[in-house]
């Protein structure tokens, strides 16, 4: 929810959202987007991964289609670290226990590394830190 949150905002301040190609899959699942997210499927669940697999099939599924590239992702883990070493500018969502885009953000890999802890009982919880990521970012 998330990064649903943030992508209705981006789109609300007028920022163009990108539509993934279709079909594109990875060892781990199928890469599709729901609610101009995307996201790793895996026998009709959603999963989470360390993988820039998934970002991967993203951007070279956008350049064999002839697309441009995003101007910015923002994506968890391996998906924004792969944007990062690939030039996509990209901000990252890391628990703090998982270091490697907190190293991307200081090589500056990643423009910015959003800490928390990615494995809460409920998605609410993220509700107060996504409103007041939104808010500082002029998004709100």
């Amino acid at each position: 929810d998330v990064h649903r949150a943030t992508a209705a905002a981006l789109r609300a301040a007028g920022c163009e959202i990108v539509v993934i190609p279709d079909g594109l899959q990875t060892d781990e699942g199928y890469v599709m987007q729901f609610a101009d997210v995307a996201v790793l499927e895996h026998g009709a669940t959603l999963w989470h991964t360390h993988s820039g697999e998934p970002m991967r099939a993203i951007l070279t599924g956008l350049e064999r289609e002839g697309r441009p590239l995003p101007d910015l992702v923002v994506a968890d883990h391996g998906w924004a670290g792969y944007a990062g070493q690939h030039g996509v500018d990209s901000v990252g969502y890391a628990d703090c226990n998982d270091p490697a885009l907190f190293l991307a953000e200081a090589e500056g890999t990643v423009q910015v590394t959003v800490p928390l802890d990615d494995h809460v009982v409920s998605p609410r919880y993220y509700d107060p830190m996504t409103a007041y990521l939104l808010d500082q970012a002029g998004l709100a």
